[in-house]
């Protein structure tokens, strides 16, 4: 149906027409892209629930598996616990050592800070001795006139 519109509110009004046509068929086209994007999320979605699934009845079976084991192997888990224990006893062994290397350390330095003050003590005796050794001299001199 055509209607004739005379003027130019009539042409002004054929534009707007014609731009809400595109406009609607863009506004389609965007819909249906839409769809088939929610269409395709859908679908990956699935996908991803069904591997989960799969995944999860693999623990599952690989759990059921690994209890059995470890009800055959008691002699195993004995062999991990002694492990663990002795793999504490080295690390209180260690931190014993490490403590007792520390206490030579400070000991060391106690040392070292004590022969350098004898060293200091050494060399004022020696200068003092030198002293004595000049007075004695001195000494000496005035005896002999």
């Amino acid at each position: 149906m055509k209607l004739l519109v005379f003027g130019e509110h009539g042409r002004g009004f054929s534009v707007v027409a014609g731009e809400v046509r595109n406009l609607a068929a863009r506004t389609a086209a965007a819909a249906q892209d839409i769809k088939t994007m929610v269409h395709g999320l859908q679908e990956e979605t699935q996908t991803a629930v069904s591997f989960m699934e799969s995944g999860v009845k693999d623990v599952d079976q690989s759990l059921k598996l690994t209890e059995a084991a470890s009800g055959e192997n008691q002699e195993l888990h004995a062999i991990v616990e002694n492990m663990f224990e002795t793999i504490n006893i080295i690390e209180q062994n260690s931190a014993r050592n490490g403590e007792t290397a520390r206490t030579v350390t400070e000991v060391t330095q106690q040392m070292a800070n004590s022969i350098a003050e004898l060293a200091i003590s050494s060399n004022m005796v020696d200068t003092t001795a030198n002293k004595l050794q000049q007075l004695v001299g001195v000494f000496n001199v005035s005896n002999q006139r």
